[in-house]
């Protein structure tokens, strides 16, 4: 009966270290899929705050493309255009250039 005994306390002890293994080692890839996700989390989060960077940018820049789409269909833009490309003047002005 001794015998007997120990066979299943060793088998008893084997189980558990068994067990205990097999808990080991899950333990150990919850931690590293929870630090795998803590990282892309982390990448994630520098993206977004990269992306609302450039969407602040852009509002800006459409605001002004905004004002210059207004600002091209007043007269003082037509009157800017006609001096700077066409190099025309009103009829009572005198144009001085400098000598060459």
């Amino acid at each position: 009966m001794s015998y007997r005994r120990t066979k299943k306390k060793k088998q008893s002890r084997q189980g558990l270290l068994w067990i205990f293994l097999i808990a080991a080692a899950f333990a150990g890839f919850l931690t590293w899929q929870t630090h795998k996700l803590n990282q892309k989390a982390a990448a994630y989060a520098a993206r977004e705050a990269e992306l609302a960077l450039q969407i602040e940018g852009e509002s800006r820049r459409s605001e002004e493309l905004e004002e210059y789409n207004i600002f091209t269909h007043t007269l003082k833009y037509m009157e800017q255009v006609a001096r700077e490309k066409l190099g025309l003047v009103y009829p009572d002005e005198v144009i001085v250039e400098p000598e060459r």
